[in-house]
């Protein structure tokens, strides 16, 4: 009896994958062989990982701030989806794919943020030069027409004084 429940034991120890590096940014689930993923299951991951992380995470905080509960409710929603991921050791299969599409969302986010301050940049400095270089031309026309009456004084009016 007690080499039934050993066997037991043993076989549901067998599907377990454990991580092969020290970082869970290292690792790379969709290529690990033990998992056996199908390329439709990376298709599917590939699509909802993100989908699941803008659904569940807080967009302002990285990985290793979200709450447990939500980190918690992605990873089950990939496994209901993916059974496969299921098989990986404390979840890190699932919890590397969202950490690492967590991490490139808010890059992304960071790049667009950024090119937008530099379209910014860029269009207030073309209309504080265009400001600038009408201010020059009022200012010389505003001259022209001081030269203008100057001149006209002299042709005109200097021998009627």
């Amino acid at each position: 009896m007690v080499d039934a429940n050993a066997n037991d034991v043993n076989a549901n120890n067998v599907n377990i994958v454990p991580r092969t590096h020290a970082q869970l940014t290292d690792e790379k689930p969709c290529e690990c062989p033990l998992l056996r993923l199908t390329p439709a299951d990376v298709a599917v991951l590939q699509k909802a990982v993100p989908d699941q992380v803008k659904l569940h995470f807080n967009s302002e905080r990285p990985f290793s701030r979200q709450q447990a509960s939500v980190k918690a409710k992605a990873t089950l929603a990939l496994e209901h989806l993916v059974p496969a991921l299921a098989h990986a050791e404390h979840h890190w299969a699932a919890l590397c794919l969202l950490s690492n599409s967590n991490h490139n969302i808010q890059a992304n986010d960071d790049r667009r943020r950024r090119r937008q301050e530099l379209r910014k940049a860029a269009e207030d400095k073309r209309l504080a030069d265009l400001r600038a270089a009408a201010e020059k031309n009022l200012k010389e026309d505003g001259e022209d027409e001081e030269m203008d009456d100057l001149a006209f004084w002299l042709r005109h009016k200097r021998g009627r004084d």
